[in-house]
């Protein structure tokens, strides 16, 4: 799936450490890597040094010339040894070049590292391409643990915790995942937890009544993860991966708080619920359709509350890309054994 990676880099060291993740990537899938920056020299700021579109002009043709330098040098990376690179960079601001570029290569993944003290704030760059990007996101903070390539190469297990929520757009963000599993498991395991939050509700009179409640949406809950188990065996299949499938777990947590029960489980100091109870997740999937109209125009309330609380690495995938996700689903033929 993963054909086409797109590195957005700002010169900082944190940001070129998604080449090595990239390289990774694009290697297992036979894909390829671009390296782009985007040049913004904000004129509106500085009225009296750019006093005329002339000397504007000039100083974004240097800007633009050093940066396209720096990519280039950037893409001499080891890393990125005997894969189809390209470097670019481009004026304007930054989110929105970012993205319009995005659409024009075709990437379908982006690859992104951010820092600062809230990356995911409100007219931050990293947080309008988490809202508007087009394809999944492969992301993480300052204090994400590291995801260097030779990291990638040694690891011999990967666990990956997807919580959902029952909903179509939930498990479609399984497509991505399975694609990101495949590419991670060149050279080991992986297990997947899924993970569902039943939510009690207030129940007026008997307890009796309210705990027969409980039980019903319990039941219901177990029955969305097998769904959704067979789901993402189905699109493990799909996929001819030569890889072995993934070890599959699940659980129901019961918490009036959604993101406080994930964040029991993604915390780094609580045991991963595996098979054999050990380990910690090494990644984090999210799906970014929100409840309602207006979790629908941020983010995601559960995925914003996560996305400033955990320190995984996380497999974002947005709600544009899920739409296109799930309308590639609907035009696809039926397969055999469906």
């Amino acid at each position: 799936m993963f054909q086409r990676i797109f590195v957005p880099l700002d010169g900082s060291r944190r940001a070129e450490q998604a080449i090595g993740i990239a390289a990774h990537l694009a290697a297992a899938a036979h894909g390829s890597v671009l390296l782009f920056q985007t040049v913004d020299l904000q004129p509106e700021r500085w009225p009296v040094f750019f006093r005329s579109q002339q000397v504007l002009e000039a100083a974004t043709f240097t800007a633009v010339a050093q940066a396209q330098a720096y990519l280039e040098q950037q893409a001499r990376d080891p890393a990125l040894t005997g894969l189809p690179v390209e470097a670019r960079a481009r004026a304007g601001k930054a989110a929105s070049t970012i993205l319009r570029e995005i659409e024009a290569t075709q990437a379908d993944l982006l690859v992104l590292a951010c820092h600062g003290p809230n990356p995911w704030a409100v007219g931050s760059v990293t947080a309008q391409l988490i809202r508007h990007a087009p394809v999944p996101l492969l992301i993480w903070r300052e204090d994400s643990p590291s995801l260097s390539q030779a990291d990638m190469q040694t690891r011999r297990r990967w666990r990956l915790l997807a919580p959902l929520d029952g909903s179509l757009w939930a498990r479609a963000a399984l497509e991505p995942a399975v694609a990101l599993m495949q590419a991670l498991a060149t050279q080991a395991e992986i297990s997947v937890h899924l993970l569902r939050v039943v939510v009690p509700l207030p129940v007026q009179g008997e307890q009796e009544g309210a705990r027969w409640l409980l039980r019903q949406r319990l039941r219901q809950a177990e029955e969305s993860l097998s769904q959704a188990g067979k789901e993402l065996e189905r699109l493990w299949r799909r996929s001819a991966a030569t890889v072995r499938p993934p070890a599959l777990t699940w659980s129901v947590a019961v918490d009036p708080d959604v993101v406080h029960a994930i964040g029991q489980v993604a915390h780094p100091d609580e045991p991963f619920p595996g098979r054999d109870g050990t380990g910690t997740p090494d990644l984090l999937l999210l799906s970014a359709w929100g409840s309602n109209e207006a979790d629908q125009r941020r983010l995601g309330s559960v995925a914003e509350r996560l996305l400033q609380l955990v320190s995984l690495p996380i497999l974002l995938v947005p709600t544009r890309a899920l739409i296109q996700i799930l309308h590639g689903a609907a035009q696809a033929p039926p397969q055999m054994g469906q």
